[in-house]
């Protein structure tokens, strides 16, 4: 009858007949591997740093080209996110490129908010308007341009908001003032 043999049973070969370094020479051919290893791991990091840096710059730049007035536009009208395209995935570029744009898009909505806020003071100026109307008025442009932005991006709408909303009240404020001291020198005239 043919022997058998259960699994994993060991046959006799042994590691033994391996010629692996032993003593000073495995502590040796241990440390030359550790830095060798050492070394591709640092010239990797700076390989991986530099991409990365690369990455940034180029996604910033794309941001910024990406953000015209007509994505401007597009965003103050459409109800739907503008920056849910694949270019603005979750990577350094992207990520870089949604972070400019934003950036873009937030100073320009400020600016636009800025000029129609001055217009709307200067018309309540010119025609001896309510403070109570300017008020509203003031209101309504900056909630027009924080609920346009909500769809594309809602955390900018947040943050514009709040900007908005301290510029208006402060731009109120002087308003408030002004149309006081007109009208008490009506009075006393």
């Amino acid at each position: 009858m043919a022997q058998t043999f259960r699994p994993y049973q060991s046959i006799g070969v042994g590691l033994n007949q391996l010629n692996l370094p032993q003593g000073a020479e495995a502590q040796e051919a241990s440390r030359t591997m550790q830095v060798l290893s050492q070394g591709l791991n640092r010239m990797s990091e700076f390989a991986f740093r530099q991409a990365r840096v690369e990455a940034e710059i180029e996604g910033e730049r794309f941001g910024v080209e990406f953000m015209t007035d007509e994505k401007v536009k597009e965003a103050l009208r459409s109800n739907e996110d503008i920056f849910d395209l694949p270019e603005f995935g979750n990577t350094v570029f992207g990520r870089a490129a949604r972070t400019s744009a934003l950036t873009v898009l937030e100073n320009q909505i400020t600016v636009q908010a800025t000029k129609s806020m001055n217009n709307i003071i200067f018309n309540g100026l010119e025609n001896n308007t309510d403070p109570t109307t300017i008020r509203n008025q003031l209101n309504a442009n900056i909630l027009g341009y924080v609920d346009s932005m909500s769809a594309s991006a809602p955390i900018l709408a947040k943050k514009l908001s709040a900007k908005l909303e301290l510029q208006g009240a402060s731009e109120y404020d002087s308003y408030r003032k002004s149309h006081m001291k007109g009208t008490t020198a009506k009075l006393n005239a």
